[in-house]
């Protein structure tokens, strides 16, 4: 990690630094006429990573997440030197001087905590620094937010919305305002840290003793709308070679743990945490045994209502391949305005091709090739979308799903996800 004096949380400061990007990046994406849309990207990311890296890693906050995302669904894309790059927003990347951060913390709070000034991790909001408590000698993790970081989101949505324009990611036809809303509207929640709290002590309430998910233990006269401190929990990123050398079964076991936590997520709580970047888990190995410890529910989302019931249907029919099932569901969810204007077939044949780990007694998520062949449909179903206004309900419960398939795969795990999903739908 390198220590910065000071954030990028400017408007100029900012809009500089992802103009830096976006011009490099953007005017060599536009150029490339032929090609897929996944190998083009992949070019220009090669070729444009050390500016991007710095650049993220100045400004934290919103565009920060947008790498840290970008690292988790397509690192399996990118070659070995833009993997490198992208995996450290993941869990660390530059640091704030302790002397400009602590300047957050409560001047009270000096007087019963000891802090260590050098950072444990440094993420997209915040960061981690370790403090002993001066009575009890116990060890906490600090999560202190950047400050300023807060008011930069209105004008990163803006600029990132300007970005994605430029690269014509989104279809034209589609208006996806109401996207970048909810986009918003969940960072907002993010950086509020009382929420995030609340929300920890409802999963630890929801999942109980699992011997097999554990979730942080709040210490909470020492939490704040700024700060979040936890009891310090120890464990391995899910690329270590710690986690790659359990067992078979052992990651097969934890493999299903995480899918029925995102089944109990989705059919018994109806409450969703919604970031599955990577860094947002650890797993504990001890004495043989190893199980799941949950960081991060800043991006909890519940759900509710028609939504909810439409939404459990669509994924339900993509597991039991109800092709009927899905686009009555999809119809009354009101993705589109215009849900029979499109290629049906098109759309199915992905859904199809998602589904496939759901159609056997076991399914090798290791070797699985759904992430190539997602990519593959991704022109053609862009193409395809008819002219609407896209609904933002969707967007970061999807991401989840996106997520437990990437999760899985980078597990190596080899179980009968059908026999889970069917306890519940």
């Amino acid at each position: 990690m390198k220590k910065i004096k000071s954030i990028k949380n400017g408007l100029f400061s900012r809009n500089v630094g992802l103009a830096k990007m976006a011009f490099g990046a953007g005017r060599d994406f536009l150029s490339k006429k032929e090609g897929d849309f996944a190998q083009n990207l992949i070019e220009t990311l090669e070729s444009k990573s050390g500016v991007i890296t710095h650049e993220l890693g100045l400004m934290k906050g919103s565009v920060m997440k947008a790498g840290q995302a970008l690292s988790t669904y397509m690192g399996d894309f990118f070659p070995e030197n833009v993997k490198k790059l992208l995996a450290t927003l993941e869990n660390q990347s530059y640091f704030l001087d302790w002397e400009t951060l602590k300047k957050q913390v409560p001047k009270q709070w000096f007087e019963s905590l000891n802090f260590e000034e050098e950072p444990l991790a440094a993420a997209s909001i915040g960061q981690v620094h370790l403090a002993e408590d001066k009575e009890t000698k116990d060890v906490y993790a600090v999560k202190i937010q950047y400050p300023g970081i807060r008011r930069a989101i209105n004008r990163d949505v803006f600029t990132i919305k300007l970005l994605f324009n430029s690269l014509k990611i989104a279809p034209g036809k589609l208006d996806i305002s109401d996207i970048y809303t909810e986009i918003k509207e969940m960072l907002y929640q993010e950086m509020n840290y009382e929420h995030e709290l609340a929300t920890i002590l409802e999963f630890k309430r929801l999942i109980g003793e699992d011997p097999l998910i554990k979730v942080l233990e709040p210490i909470e006269q020492f939490c704040t709308k700024d700060i979040l401190t936890t009891k310090l929990s120890k464990g391995h990123n899910l690329r270590s070679k710690e986690v790659s050398s359990l067992s078979q079964d052992k990651r097969n076991e934890l493999g299903a743990a995480f899918l029925e936590l995102f089944c109990r997520e989705l059919y018994e709580w109806s409450l969703v945490q919604t970031d599955g970047h990577f860094g947002n888990y650890l797993i504990e190995i001890n004495e043989g045994k190893a199980n799941w410890f949950l960081l991060d529910f800043g991006a909890t989302k519940r759900l509710e209502g028609e939504f909810l019931n439409n939404y459990r249907n669509m994924i339900s029919a993509v597991i039991l391949q109800d092709k009927e099932l899905f686009f009555n569901s999809f119809k009354n969810l009101g993705r589109i305005d215009n849900a029979d204007s499109f290629d049906q077939d098109l759309l199915w044949e992905y859904l199809e091709v998602m589904g496939s780990p759901f159609q056997k007694d076991s399914y090798d998520w290791g070797s699985s090739q759904i992430p190539d062949q997602a990519m593959a449909y991704l022109p053609k179903l862009m193409k395809n979308i008819p002219e609407g206004k896209a609904p933002k309900d969707t967007i970061f419960v999807d991401r989840k799903i996106a997520s437990v398939f990437y999760v899985l795969k980078q597990l190596n795990c080899d179980f009968n996800a059908r026999e889970i999903f069917l306890k519940y739908i």
